[in-house]
């Protein structure tokens, strides 16, 4: 656990970042799997991704949260958000099952991300709403690939 002291605006500037890297990932998985029966399924992943950084990125730029708000500094731990930006997720020479599998261990970490940005104080109520909704839609994430990998892989 790597606590540290940073402003609002480096937060959700971690979370954005976590967020271009998803979908980096959900699109090199598509492109490895192109014809194949779960190219448009990470594809999709991929897109949502894309929506979820739109709304990291009204916080910053659509003047969601003040300038005054961004710099508070606030104590987070970081090391979730380090772990979806600096590891490595190589996607390559993995099966559809194992790819699935990684696409869930990422996803859970992201929940995580979020659960932690929501715990932060002081932090203003767009900033706990928004983290609130990305984690919820990244729990469908989770939900999607843990049904896609039991109707698929089950025996």
């Amino acid at each position: 656990m790597s606590n540290e002291i940073i402003s609002l605006e480096e937060v959700i500037k971690y979370a954005i970042m976590s967020e271009k890297e998803c979908c980096v990932f959900y699109r090199n998985v598509s492109k490895l799997l192109e014809g194949g029966r779960l190219h448009g399924f990470f594809n999709r992943l991929a897109e949502e991704e894309l929506n979820h950084l739109d709304l990291l990125m009204l916080l910053i730029e659509g003047g969601k949260v003040s300038e005054k708000v961004l710099h508070l500094h606030v104590v987070i731990d970081t090391d979730v958000f380090e772990t979806l930006i600096n590891e490595s997720w190589n996607p390559y020479g993995l099966s559809e099952e194992q790819l699935l599998y990684l696409a869930g261990e990422r996803e859970k970490i992201i929940i995580e991300a979020y659960e932690r940005m929501m715990d932060i104080k002081p932090a203003p109520l767009e900033v706990i709403k928004t983290a609130e909704k990305i984690k919820n839609l990244e729990k469908e994430h989770l939900e999607r690939i843990t049904t896609t990998i039991h109707n698929l892989f089950s025996r």
